[in-house]
């Protein structure tokens, strides 16, 4: 519960930045053909902003965040992925390929879940092996 203590206006605008640089990306990777396999940096799309948002909070507050924090740090980003990347559609009018609002919270909620595991095994691989911590 020390998390929602230390809520603040800063936790939320990373979680925008981090919402808005993901969204971007994916659309410039839509836009730009370089690989013939997305997979990879499809990945490092997904998991740079999760790692920049948890390093500003860790910035910021002079600690990292407990499970509690960054589940709901990253709550907070899904719905802003889901508010940019609903209006980014509707204004490009390829709403329709995404199908619903809820598919297009599913994605978001799988993507920030499974580069918020990513970001915890990496750090505990760190931990163990190299004995230092990211975030």
């Amino acid at each position: 519960m020390k998390f929602l203590r230390t809520l603040s206006y800063r936790d939320i605008l990373s979680s925008f930045l981090s919402a808005i640089m993901m969204v971007s990306l994916i659309f410039l990777l839509k836009q730009i053909r370089l690989f013939d396999s997305y997979y990879i940096l499809f990945g490092l799309i997904i998991f740079v902003p999760v790692f920049i948002k948890h390093r500003l909070y860790y910035l910021e507050h002079k600690r990292r965040n407990r499970i509690f924090g960054r589940l709901l740090h990253d709550v907070i980003t899904i719905v802003w992925i889901v508010i940019i990347a609903s209006l980014s559609l509707k204004i490009v009018g390829k709403f329709h390929r995404i199908g619903s609002y809820t598919n297009l919270m599913i994605a978001s909620f799988t993507a920030v879940l499974l580069a918020e595991i990513g970001f915890s095994i990496i750090n505990q691989v760190l931990l163990r092996v190299f004995k230092i911590r990211v975030c």
